[in-house]
């Protein structure tokens, strides 16, 4: 996990599973908050396709025929609930999926982004609501 502390009163930790205890329950694609809540958001959506793996079930799944679709909403509800210049930071692992295909199906250009990692093929990707 990428939180140096999931419980700071400035973060509200989200999660479709409520057995990883997030602060509330929610699916990426439907956000609760109104336009422009956030200066900051962080979307580290579900990234594999694999239920049966130990992994997956730790850190959730994408569908595998509706991937795009559940990408492109959850990108746009982050966009939707950031201020103006708000920045989004996304963090993407190629383990199914290539960071060159996401980006071609949410169709925004990151304006910086970090390779992590070669083994682990985990992306940072920075965008901002302009």
């Amino acid at each position: 996990m990428f939180w140096f502390n999931k419980k700071h009163p400035s973060v509200i930790y989200s999660d479709l599973r409520a057995d990883v205890d997030p602060d509330i329950v929610q699916d990426f694609q439907k956000l609760p908050y109104p336009d422009k809540s956030f200066k900051l958001v962080v979307f580290d959506p579900p990234h594999l396709f694999d239920k049966s793996r130990w992994i997956n079930q730790k850190y959730g799944v994408l569908l595998r025929k509706e991937w795009p679709m559940q990408l492109q909403q959850g990108f746009n509800e982050c966009m939707r609930v950031l201020e103006d210049q708000g920045i989004l930071i996304f963090k993407w692992s190629q383990g199914s999926i290539s960071v060159s295909t996401v980006l071609s199906v949410i169709g925004v250009e990151p304006l910086f982004g970090h390779n992590s990692d070669k083994k682990s093929h985990t992306h940072w990707m920075c965008f901002m609501k302009i």
